[in-house]
C-alpha cells in the first residue's frame, strides 16, 4: 500500500469520525418494531465504530503503542498520523492487521450504514445459526439490514452483546449487486431464516447523560400504503429467490382488520343509500336526523346530496325559504343548546334538592329541640312568679 493510499484512508476516517459526532449518533437510539412480531432496540456505541470502519484496534492495542478505548485509538491515528506510518513503516505495526481485507468497502460504506434510514431498507433478516446446519462458517446470530440502489447491496448486521433487548452493529459488508459474490452471500443470509419488514421506528436522541426524559428528542417513522404494500412484495420476492421464511404477520393481520372494517362500512353504507335511492324514485321527503339516529355516521357529502334533493320538492320562488341543510344545521345547533339547557336544569335541581334535605334536617333539629326549650320557659315563668 504506497503513502498515498494511507493517507486516503486517513481522511475517510477522519471524515466518518466528523459526520459520526456531527449527526449525535452515539446518542441516538432506535426502537423498531418488525412485522414479524419482534421490538428491539439498536444503538451505535462508539466502540462499534472501529470495526464498522475495518480498523482493527484491538490489534494496536495489543502491540502496546496505543492505549485507551477503540473510539480513542481512532482520533489518535487521525491526530497524529505520521506517528502512525512510522510506526508502520519501521515494522513496528503489520498494516494487514490494521486494516480489513474490506477497508475501501467499508469505509465508503459507512455513511450509508450508520444510522438507519427507513426508507432505504430492501430487507431485514432475523438470523438464527440454529435454523441453518449446512453453512460451513455460519453468520452471528442477530438482524441484518440490507440496503440496494440497484447497483450495490449494503448489508449491515446487528447482535446482542448484553441482557437487555438493545442491538449493537457487528458487521457489515459492501458488494457489488448481482454478481457471484452478492448472490452467494444472499444465499449465505437468508437461507432457512425469517424475512421481514420494519413495522414501525422510533429515533430518539437522548440527553447528554444518554438519560431518557421528556426533554429527549423523539420521531416516529413509518411506511404509507403504498410504500407497505412494495415492502412486503419486496420481502416475499427475496424469501423466494434465496430459500427465506417470509414473516408480516403484523402487517397482515393490521391490513386484514382494514378491510373487514371497510367492508361492514360498505355495507352499512350500501344499505343507507339504496333506502336514500328508493326515497328519491319515490320523491319522499328525506328525514336526515332519523337516518343519523339509525345510521350514527352520515358524511357531509351525503347531507348535501339530501339538502338539495328535500328543496328541490319545495318551490324555490320564495327567497327568504332557508334550504334544508340550513333548517337540520339550525335544529342541531338548538339541539346541543337544549341538551346544554338539560344539563343546566339538571343542576338547578340537584341543588334545590340537597336545599330541601337541608331545610327537612332543620326543622327535626327544631323538633327535637322544641320540648327544651318549653321547659326552659316555665322554669324562668316560675322564677318570676
Amino acid at each position: 500500500m504506497s503513502n498515498e493510499d494511507y493517507y486516503k484512508i486517513k481522511e475517510k476516517i477522519a471524515d466518518a469520525l466528523e459526520f459520526y459526532q456531527e449527526r449525535k449518533i452515539s446518542d441516538t437510539k432506535y426502537s423498531v418494531k418488525l412485522s414479524n412480531g419482534d421490538s428491539i432496540n439498536i444503538k451505535y456505541r462508539p466502540k462499534n465504530i472501529a470495526h464498522l470502519l475495518g480498523i482493527n484496534t484491538s490489534y494496536l492495542r495489543a502491540t502496546g503503542l496505543y492505549k485507551g478505548s477503540s473510539f480513542k485509538i481512532l482520533y489518535k491515528i487521525v491526530q497524529n498520523f505520521e506517528r502512525f506510518m512510522n510506526y508502520i513503516e519501521r515494522g513496528y505495526i503489520d498494516d494487514s492487521e490494521v486494516f480489513s481485507e474490506y477497508i475501501y468497502e467499508k469505509l465508503k460504506n459507512f455513511k450509508r450504514i450508520c444510522g438507519i434510514n427507513l426508507f432505504d431498507i430492501e430487507f431485514v433478516v432475523e438470523y438464527r445459526k440454529s435454523r441453518n446446519k449446512t453453512q460451513k462458517e455460519p453468520l452471528y446470530d442477530g438482524y441484518y439490514i440490507g440496503y440496494t440502489n440497484g447497483y450495490s447491496l449494503s448489508v449491515i448486521g446487528f447482535t446482542r452483546d448484553d441482557d437487555n433487548n438493545t442491538y449493537y452493529p457487528s458487521t457489515s459488508r459492501l458488494m457489488k449487486a448481482n454478481t457471484k459474490e452478492s448472490e452467494d452471500f444472499l444465499k449465505r443470509l437468508f437461507e432457512n431464516q425469517i424475512v421481514t419488514t420494519i413495522e414501525i421506528m422510533y429515533k430518539k436522541i437522548m440527553n447528554d447523560d444518554f438519560s431518557a426524559n421528556s426533554n429527549a428528542i423523539s420521531k416516529s417513522y413509518y411506511y404509507h400504503h403504498k410504500e407497505k404494500l412494495n415492502k412486503i412484495n419486496t420481502c416475499k420476492e427475496y424469501a423466494e429467490t434465496y430459500g427465506g421464511i417470509p414473516n408480516t404477520i403484523i402487517s397482515s393481520i393490521y391490513y386484514i382488520d382494514k378491510v373487514i372494517n371497510i367492508n361492514i362500512d360498505n355495507r352499512i353504507n350500501i344499505s343507507m343509500y339504496e333506502e336514500i335511492a328508493d326515497l328519491i324514485s319515490k320523491r319522499k321527503m328525506i328525514d336526515f336526523l332519523d337516518l343519523k339516529d339509525r345510521y350514527e355516521y352520515i358524511d357531509d357529502a351525503i347531507l348535501d346530496i339530501i339538502s338539495s334533493y328535500n328543496d328541490s320538492l319545495v318551490s324555490n320562488n320564495d327567497e327568504s325559504l332557508y334550504s334544508y341543510k340550513n333548517i337540520i344545521t339550525e335544529l342541531e345547533n338548538l339541539k346541543q343548546e337544549l341538551e346544554k339547557r338539560r344539563s343546566l336544569l339538571e343542576k338547578v335541581e340537584d341543588e334545590n334538592n340537597k336545599l330541601k334535605a337541608k331545610n327537612k334536617l332543620l326543622e327535626l333539629e327544631n323538633m327535637s329541640l322544641k320540648p327544651n326549650c318549653e321547659e326552659v320557659v316555665k322554669k324562668l315563668t316560675r322564677n318570676k312568679k
